[in-house]
């Protein structure tokens, strides 16, 4: 390996061994990854070394030292980066090969390019001492659903040790196929083989295959939005009417994992995995999950580069033993009474919780399962506090999180004043109150100006349902937060104003040149809409009996001059599933009067869009209904599949509060309490989305599967062209008629 003059890395070795994981000089090291895709300098797109330097410090910040280039060849840059920085890198080139996975995709060029691509990028890469993968494929269709995939291996890992004669770094790729007989025998070839959430293989396939050196190419695909919190933790739910996805963690996907501490403890009980690459170090546009907006929530920072909640979950186990972490959320600003699921992220020894300085106990973090704590409070307005402890009962660090009033001020901040003329500075704009205590929740418009020598690039605040542009001066906070970037030439300022709020300003000094003209034109026009940033919701009785089954709900909008905005108002269970528990009656927009008529606990909800097209704020307080009786299901009105009452095997979350079945195994779900009324139906519409767009057998039991005196009523194959991330209508028969109340 040549020395490339980086005090980081100097001269390399490495060792891979499949029953005791990977050594770089001579140290044992587990790979903590990010997937970084292609829009981090792809070869043929626009590259800044300062902006990709940013995204790397970001992910090394986090404890990542070691980065997958998926799914193209990056650009140069980025390896001359991770050399700079000490990160290992999965050197990736393809993500299909003869067998297409679009009309239009690389598949149409891969004979007459693969050896030309490969040449290319191994020969201008080989020398660099942060590239310690060949990644020949990801996800390759070719590799198991025919032997022609083993004969395409063969003549690609061929052509990467044409121009890597010593091995400078071993060849891989990462699958999806694992379970499949083509693939296993690619493996088994390969033998350097990287899983796509596939951790649940590892020890039966290790035990089957001692000379596999296995790792985690693809985990996570856990979906967050920054700084959105749907409650109660307990329910797990893809997406709420806001577009967004949990940063409590309790989103998932279909086929990612159940949360971060899963991905975290697959290394850890498996010794002998080389690590992790997790999907992904930060959002990136397209590919959105629920496929309505315009990003991804699969990264732990979002496209601005702003840090989510989970980020502190991977830093509190990746740099354990280096670094003290606590990270404290939610933010303090809900409806009095509620009930807030606060988390605390963290690698210490014991945690403690204060509410107004009452404690709600210490916890002991078992870093053996979790790096994560959770306690249940009513909101009170007031301050919550962690504080950290070692073993010994030493305090290590404090944490706090105070309620916060409506913003006054702007701020805008930049981690250095001095640039080079080819660098860009990126700059967190924030809102605060009248007490100096940041508006984590604040939504304010935002408009950036500048002197005539520095250029305002761009604006993005990480939001995945906000479809402006980037290329702007004007841009809404997203969970308090916005980024401007901005390229410059000698001294110049950068003024930040919102309507209604003081504004703020800093200089920037980008070298070379003396500025001209460092006057701001404070003339530019500033958008006078003022959005709802909170509802708050409150009533003197939350608990109702069959005696007194009524209760008054108020709302009040902040701030208190925000533009008007029609508010919805309905009920719903805890998944924010409408139910039929109460009737509710509007007496004004910020009144509602409700009545209970089926036991249950339900909510409140009330929601505004502000000028989007969708919810932008939910508030929800919470009522409890008993006495009254219980309320069946009536089964000729849509019934939201989250509404079964029993189930099994791996269920998980699908959009619209669908549910997903097992990919792998047999699954179920059971409604019960359907009331069919005295004539009764045979006929059964379901809308179904079938990931693969493959032949799914479905059974209909009446009863519940495999009980006594169940009975299968029905057994169908549904195979429909699928429409991704849609459901289509399918009617079933059934061979016996349901009448009265049934399962």
């Amino acid at each position: 390996i040549i020395d490339t003059n980086c005090s980081n890395f100097g001269f390399r070795s490495i060792k891979f061994t499949p029953n005791d994981g990977f050594y770089l000089n001579d140290k044992k090291t587990i790979l903590h990854g990010v997937c970084m895709h292609h829009d981090l300098g792809c070869l043929g797109a626009a590259f800044n070394l300062s902006a990709a330097e940013r995204q790397l410090k970001i992910m090394k910040n986090m404890g990542a030292n070691a980065i997958r280039t998926a799914h193209n060849i990056p650009a140069e840059g980025i390896i001359n980066l991770a050399d700079k920085l000490g990160m290992l890198v999965i050197d990736e080139a393809f993500d299909m090969w003869r067998n297409p996975k679009t009309d239009y995709d690389y598949a149409r060029f891969f004979n007459d390019w693969y050896k030309k691509d490969i040449e290319s990028f191994v020969k201008r890469d080989r020398n660099h001492p942060s590239v310690i993968m060949w990644s020949i494929g990801n996800e390759i269709h070719d590799t198991h659903n025919s032997s022609d995939g083993l004969n395409t291996m063969k003549l690609l890992i061929d052509e990467v040790k044409k121009y890597d004669k010593n091995s400078n770094a071993y060849i891989t790729m990462g699958s999806n196929y694992m379970p499949w007989e083509n693939t296993q025998k690619c493996a088994d070839i390969i033998k350097l083989i990287g899983y796509n959430y596939g951790e649940k293989y590892y020890k039966e396939h290790h035990k089957a295959h001692p000379d596999w050196i296995i790792y985690g190419s693809e985990t996570a695909s856990i979906v967050q939005s920054r700084g959105i919190y749907h409650f109660p933790l307990e329910k797990s739910l893809l997406v709420d009417e806001d577009l967004q996805c949990s940063a409590l963690g309790n989103s998932r996907t279909s086929w990612g994992a159940e949360n971060v501490d899963y991905c975290l403890n697959a290394d850890k009980d498996n010794n002998f995995s080389l690590g992790q690459f997790i999907w992904s170090g930060f959002d990136y546009i397209g590919e959105p999950t629920p496929y309505h907006t315009k990003n991804s929530y699969f990264g732990q920072v979002d496209t601005a580069g702003f840090e989510k909640d989970s980020y502190y979950q991977y830093m509190a186990c990746w740099k354990e033993g280096k670094q003290t972490v606590l990270h404290l959320l939610p933010y303090w600003d809900f409806n009095e009474g509620q009930n807030i699921d606060v988390c605390v992220h963290s690698n210490a020894h014991s945690i403690e919780l204060f509410l107004n300085g009452q404690s709600h106990g210490k916890k002991f973090l078992d870093k053996t399962r979790t790096y994560t704590l959770n306690w249940n409070l009513k909101y009170q307005k007031g301050c919550i506090k962690a504080i950290a402890y070692d073993k010994f009962g030493n305090i290590l660090c404090e944490k706090e999180k105070h309620s916060f009033d409506d913003a006054i001020k702007l701020k805008i901040k930049c981690d250095k004043s001095k640039f080079d003329i080819k660098e860009l500075a990126f700059l967190t704009i924030t809102v605060i109150d009248k007490n100096d205590i940041e508006v984590e929740n604040a939504n304010n418009y935002v408009t950036v100006l500048s002197s005539k020598n520095a250029n305002i690039l761009g604006l993005d605040n990480g939001d995945s349902t906000d479809f402006s542009e980037y290329k702007c001066n004007t841009k809404q906070l997203f969970s308090g937060k916005l980024l401007a970037v901005v390229s410059g030439s000698g001294k110049c300022k950068i003024k930040v104003c919102s309507f209604g709020l003081k504004s703020d300003e800093i200089e920037l000094d980008f070298g070379k040149n003396k500025a001209l003209n460092c006057n701001i034109n404070y003339n530019e026009n500033i958008k006078d809409y003022i959005p709802i940033r909170k509802i708050e919701l409150y009533s003197q009785n939350t608990k109702l009996t069959k005696e007194n089954n009524q209760t008054i709900i108020n709302a009040k909008i902040y701030p208190a001059n925000a533009n008007e905005c029609n508010l919805k108002w309905v009920i719903t269970n805890s998944s924010g599933i409408v139910v039929p528990n109460a009737l509710i009656e509007i007496k004004d927009d910020k009144t509602a009067i409700i009545t209970g008529v089926a036991d249950g606990d339900i909510m409140v909800r009330c929601m505004c869009n502000n000028d989007r097209k969708h919810p932008q704020i939910i508030s929800q307080l919470e009522l409890n209904i008993s006495g009254i009786g219980e309320q069946n299901l009536n089964p000729y009105n849509f019934i939201s599949a989250s509404l079964y009452t029993k189930s099994y095997g791996d269920i998980g979350n699908g959009n619209e509060r669908g549910v997903s079945m097992s990919r792998t195994s047999i699954s179920w779900i059971a409604f019960e309490k359907l009331d069919f009324g005295r004539f009764g139906s045979d006929v059964v519409n379901i809308p179904i989305f079938e990931l693969a767009g493959e032949p799914t057998k479905i059974r209909f039991w009446h009863g519940v599967p495999y009980e006594k005196n169940s009975k299968i009523i029905a057994e169908h194959i549904y195979h429909k062209p699928k429409i991704w991330n849609v459901y289509q209508n399918e009617t079933f028969k059934l061979n016996k008629k349901f009448i009265g109340l049934q399962t």
